[in-house]
């Protein structure tokens, strides 16, 4: 609200600025928690396959951990692989270990820039580089936050180009 107070607009046009800002922080939510649940589901098929124990329980485990960058799902079927190929059990420990790095681990890069995007009415591209760039400079918040400031800062080029091509001024926005 502050910030809103001090825009250089009219009153409408700080509305669609806001409102551009809403969607888009709720797409990355929306992005971010469906992509977790499909990532979750793919586990804990992962683990019923390759017979782990309480595939359910884990999948669950999975789809919570994949918020976490980089790590992610690989905290829940790394070890799993591990302990299986360990108690000499290699069809399921190189399986799972296989599943969970090109299927579970990777599927995240290709759904959630997706997601959001068509729910944010922003390319997946941008959102892909503002997930890596917010976790690059501000770490695990950065998931959230890159995508958001990434997006809101090309809508505010675009209102920019448009009083330019309009030959307004702000006072007409």
């Amino acid at each position: 609200a502050a910030a809103k107070k001090y825009l250089p607009f009219k009153e409408s046009m700080k509305e669609e600025i806001f409102g551009r800002f809403s969607r888009i922080t709720k797409a990355i939510v929306f992005g971010t928690v469906l992509t977790a649940v499909i990532q979750g589901v793919l586990g804990g098929i992962g683990f019923a396959i390759f017979n782990i124990p309480s595939p359910v329980l884990w999948g669950f485990v999975m789809a919570i951990a994949s918020i976490i960058p980089l790590l992610g799902t690989a905290l829940v079927w790394l070890p799993a692989g591990i302990i299986q190929l360990l108690q000499q059990d290699y069809f399921s420990g190189i399986g799972i270990l296989l599943f969970g790095a090109l299927i579970v681990g990777t599927i995240d890069n290709f759904i959630k820039p997706k997601l959001v995007g068509k729910r944010a009415k922003v390319h997946p591209a941008i959102i892909l580089i503002g997930i890596l760039g917010g976790i690059k400079l501000l770490g695990f918040i950065g998931l959230i936050i890159g995508p958001v400031i990434l997006a809101t800062a090309i809508e505010l080029f675009k209102i920019e180009n448009r009083m330019k091509e309009n030959k307004t001024g702000y006072s007409q926005f």
